[in-house]
């Protein structure tokens, strides 16, 4: 089986997220904390190029441990980042008009285009609150898995939905069967 990928765009959001919170300092301390291989990668990523997930996995993880004391559920952060970096525009014109639940089943629809490995499914659970699980993939590493979350608060966010939280309560990593998230909003 081939290893998962991930889209580059993913990492140069991450990249701009650490200089914009930490400064040139922080990026610079974050790229000493790397290994070589990912430090090379987060310096010049291409946007359509496709990257190790696992590699991707590690950085986030390793931006955890650097700047939340290993806290992997404060790595949330990175992907309503990146969520937002993707969603701009006139896309944000656009995506401000979406009912939260349809943004959510499109995002799902749009998995493949930036992971090359998995399915997302959604489910409503109840007004205002859907349970979405990723199938088909095994997760690198639960730093990455709560980043995915944060895309689910990040789209919500960005129809205008209040009090957006996901809740990464399964995860693969731990032995789970998928990995899965309790997302609601008011």
């Amino acid at each position: 089986m081939a290893e998962p990928k991930t889209k580059g765009v993913a990492l140069i959001h991450m990249a701009e997220f650490i200089q914009e919170t930490w400064g040139a300092d922080g990026f610079a301390r974050y790229l000493k904390a790397l290994p070589e291989d990912l430090r090379g990668r987060l310096q010049q990523p291409n946007a359509t190029e496709w990257y190790s997930l696992a590699g991707h996995a590690e950085s986030i993880k390793r931006l955890a441990d650097l700047f939340y004391g290993g806290d992997y559920s404060k790595t949330d952060v990175v992907g309503v980042h990146n969520l937002n970096k993707s969603v701009n525009g006139v896309y944000r014109l656009v995506v401000r008009l979406l009912e939260p639940e349809f943004l959510i089943r499109k995002s799902a629809r749009l998995w493949s285009a930036f992971v090359d490995t998995g399915t997302l499914q959604v489910e409503r659970v109840g007004e205002r609150q859907l349970r979405i699980w990723l199938e088909g993939i095994r997760s690198p590493h639960p730093a990455w898995c709560h980043s995915v979350g944060g895309s689910f608060v990040g789209a919500l966010q960005a129809c205008h939905a209040k009090d957006a939280k996901s809740v990464h309560d399964r995860c693969v990593a731990n032995g789970a069967a998928a990995c899965e998230y309790q997302v609601s909003w008011s």
